[in-house]
């Protein structure tokens, strides 16, 4: 699962930003936008109507589990506010690439 490279690889920066699994061909996580999730439904023939939709459900859902109360009480340390920092930043980032 892709997914699992975002936070991984993000949140420790010795690891390798060369994704598992590439996304439109994207081949470092420093660059993740819009364009490669744009990209890989061109080339595997799935509607981008369809993934466009998905990442802002997905999105939608980490900002609001990092602002519920359940969140804050379960980030204690400075690798789980580190990793909550990453993915409301990378969340919001793509938030604002699917508006333009």
């Amino acid at each position: 699962m892709p997914g699992a490279d975002l936070v991984c690889t993000l949140a420790w920066p010795e690891l390798s930003k060369t994704p598992a699994m590439r996304i439109g061909g994207s081949a470092s996580l420093d660059v993740f936008t819009v364009a490669p999730w744009q990209k890989m439904a061109q080339d595997s023939r799935l509607g981008w109507p369809m993934i466009r939709e998905r990442i802002l459900a997905l999105s939608g859902q980490i900002l609001d589990t990092l602002q519920g109360s359940s969140a804050r009480g379960a980030i204690t340390g400075d690798m789980e506010a580190r990793v909550a920092a990453l993915a409301q930043e990378r969340a919001q980032a793509m938030l604002q690439g699917l508006a333009r």
